[in-house]
């Protein structure tokens, strides 16, 4: 979980800065058909979808106590 919530916080302030940086807007150097993205959207999806995963596996192997009261 905490590598997924750090490498999707490096992706957003990386966004941050190169909003800072280049006053056009954020930059979008990879470009695949109609859709323009940069380094810093592939660090935020994967770091959201490691965090998703991290989720489902903790719930999964902690399943027998999601029933106790808190």
């Amino acid at each position: 979980g905490a590598l997924g919530g750090g490498i999707a916080a490096g992706g957003a302030l990386a966004m941050f800065v190169s909003g800072l940086v280049w006053h056009a807007g954020v930059p979008d150097p990879l470009v695949g058909g109609d859709y323009a993205f940069n380094l810093a959207d592939v660090a935020i999806v994967v770091g959201d979808v490691t965090l998703l995963v991290a989720t489902a596996v903790h719930a999964w192997d902690n399943r027998h106590g999601l029933h106790q009261p808190v």
